[in-house]
């Protein structure tokens, strides 16, 4: 691993502080409320979590600020829009959207604010990255006794290796892992087949591994569950007998009857939506206890690169305690979305720079910069401006 790899915790620390100095600082308002005949102009109407959240700018002391500043880490212009009350954006129930420019921007002028029309924009956070490819470690499960037996590895059925363990480096994109086990001892054999996609994005994994007891009525197996990234999930598991259960838990207790052949499935999602599943073989026999071969596997990303934040949205906002929450600090939910409905023309703000009015649906989660686990979810419309060059 190079060093830039490994120093990219402390890098995105780095990045994570500059952008919050740079997003909240108290400034002048720069678009003059519009309030004609009782109707407002600019305005936020949703909700924070299950709150109502609505603020229109020229009442309650509540202003909207456009603002157009070079952002020295992207290389490019970030066009925003702020409801704060005037002269302090850190000021409770404050909302920030910041848009980024399409490009890196060209003679230093920001000409893709043009960039913006109607549709769908994907939030920016500081952990996308792209993966070129995946290194992939496989592990035969041991036997419960000492027997011989062959293995054989294949993907998407190109022969791979006839190791019991061996090591493979894969692009992203969707593959088919088989293995195909015999046992010399017993006469008997397996074939286990699992299914997966290898993301350029999300390299969230999951299986499980399992011990068979049988000394009691009843054969009773016990399921340890694991995922690549530490963080609390939710699980759906298949037992193969017709029972299933969903659940956080990652160590499964579960009796079976009768000895029989079965198939128990895992089905985890990550926090950005990948769904992986994951099945091992589970022959229950006291005569051929050894009939079923199995396997886990282990995935690390081999080369790793920052996506570019272009043509990405970032929402900022502070609580009534005045707690900073941020978009970019983690990954959204796959429910999230931005989308603009229409923009267009404005009048010039109070630094005679020209504004563009943007309406807006939103659905995203904004994290604490101290405590990423810590969110809230905020929806709703939103009418602002934006300034430009």
């Amino acid at each position: 691993m190079n060093n830039a790899l490994k120093n990219r915790p402390l890098l995105l620390l780095t990045i994570i502080a500059l952008i919050l100095t740079q997003f909240f600082s108290c400034k002048k308002k720069e678009v003059t409320p519009d309030v004609q005949e009782g109707n407002v102009t600019f305005y936020f109407n949703g909700r924070v979590d299950d709150t109502l959240l609505i603020i229109e700018a020229g009442k309650n002391n509540y202003y909207m600020y456009s603002d157009v500043n070079y952002d020295n880490i992207f290389s490019t212009y970030i066009f925003s829009g702020m409801f704060a009350k005037e002269n302090s954006s850190s000021s409770p129930n404050s909302i920030k959207i910041s848009l980024i420019d399409a490009d890196t921007t060209v003679n230093g002028y920001p000409s893709h604010i043009n960039s913006y029309i109607a549709g769908y924009y994907n939030y920016y956070n500081t952990k996308d990255i792209s993966i070129n490819s995946y290194r992939m470690k496989v592990f035969a499960v041991p036997s419960l006794s000492p027997i011989t037996a062959s293995y054989q590895y294949s993907i998407n059925s190109n022969f791979i290796s006839n190791a019991p363990n061996f090591t493979y480096t894969l692009s992203p994109g969707n593959y088919t892992l088989s293995q195909y086990f015999y046992n010399y001892q017993d006469s008997c054999y397996s074939v286990l087949t699992n299914t997966f996609y290898l993301s350029p994005t999300d390299s969230f994994y999951a299986y499980y591994r399992y011990t068979v007891y049988t000394n009691s009525t009843l054969p009773t197996v016990t399921y340890s569950i694991y995922t690549n990234i530490p963080t609390p999930y939710t699980y759906t598991f298949n037992f193969g007998d017709g029972a299933q259960t969903v659940t956080s838990n990652t160590y499964l207790v579960h009796s079976y009857s009768p000895y029989n052949w079965y198939t128990p499935i895992l089905t985890a999602q990550s926090n950005n939506g990948k769904i992986w599943t994951f099945q091992n073989n589970l022959y229950l026999s006291l005569s051929q206890p050894n009939c079923s071969g199995n396997y886990y596997y282990q995935f690390s990303p081999n080369s790793v690169g920052l996506i570019t934040p272009f043509l990405k949205i970032i929402i900022a906002y502070v609580d009534e305690n005045k707690v900073l929450y941020r978009s970019d600090i983690n990954q959204q939910p796959p429910t999230s979305f931005f989308q603009i409905q229409s923009i267009s023309e404005y009048k010039l703000n109070e630094k005679n720079q020209k504004t563009k009015m943007i309406v807006a649906n939103l659905k995203v989660r904004v994290y604490s910069p101290a405590n990423p686990n810590v969110f809230k979810d905020i929806s709703g419309k939103a009418v602002f401006a934006v300034a430009y060059f």
